[in-house]
């Protein structure tokens, strides 16, 4: 007779590591495509993109929380400085986070 083995079901039992690295490519002067490689034990991915030029006071341009993906488009101002950066979470909690800047001519 035959029996199946079920894979064990892993249960993290830390936050995940940060992503390793960043990506920022732009497609045009006002559209950026970010990415980031998958960490093992993340379920999702907390992102924040801000426009360098912004005053403290002022909003983050995106902030993006339980992101399922390891891409995000965002449109953004030709010419401008961008800082993002981008942790890994679980149901453990947040990892470090990475950060990356770009800018789009």
């Amino acid at each position: 007779s035959f029996t199946t083995a079920t894979p064990p079901v892993i249960v993290p039992t830390a936050p995940p590591d940060r992503p390793p690295s960043l990506t920022a490519v732009c497609n045009s002067a006002t559209q950026v495509t970010l990415s980031w490689p998958s960490v093992p034990t993340a379920t999702s991915y907390y992102l924040r993109v801000n426009d360098v030029a912004n005053n403290a006071s002022s909003p983050l341009d995106y902030s993006v929380d339980e992101w399922d993906q390891t891409t995000f488009t965002a449109t953004v101002k030709s010419g401008h400085d961008y800082v993002w950066w981008v942790h890994a979470a679980n149901g453990v909690g947040l990892s470090l986070s990475r950060l990356g800047t770009f800018s789009c001519p």
